[in-house]
């Protein structure tokens, strides 16, 4: 399973718990590799679309910055279509400063998953 899946996996597990439940375990590791997979698949297109839309630039760490900035906006949008679904309201008539609570959960979860994606990449 590659990055995007485990992403996966974690988030609707936390956020998305009926419809986690609703994989049969024994097919959950295929699923989510698939979806992880079809995430890559789907980042990799559109970042390559985002490259050449924008015009090369000659200095080379420009361009550097250029093709991340791509493959981030991307990521952006293919997680947020794919992976990062808004979290299940378990009950409609729950009050309002539960669903505050398990908003600001789902967005500090968010916020500590790109935290993390930002230090491999400074390691790397």
């Amino acid at each position: 399973m590659n990055k995007y899946g485990r992403l996966a996996h974690d988030h609707w597990e936390k956020f998305l718990p009926t419809r986690f439940a609703e994989i049969p375990a024994p097919s959950r590791e295929e699923f989510f590799s698939t979806l992880g997979q079809q995430v890559q698949d789907q980042v990799s297109t559109l970042s390559e679309a985002l490259e050449r839309a924008d015009s090369p630039n000659p200095e080379y760490l420009a361009e550097v910055g250029r093709l991340n900035m791509a493959k981030l906006m991307a990521e952006e949008k293919i997680l947020a279509e794919l992976v990062y679904l808004p979290p299940e309201i378990e009950d409609e008539e729950e009050d309002e400063p539960q669903q505050h609570q398990a908003h600001l959960e789902y967005h500090r979860d968010l916020q500590r998953i790109q935290d993390e994606y930002w230090e491999e990449e400074d390691a790397r």
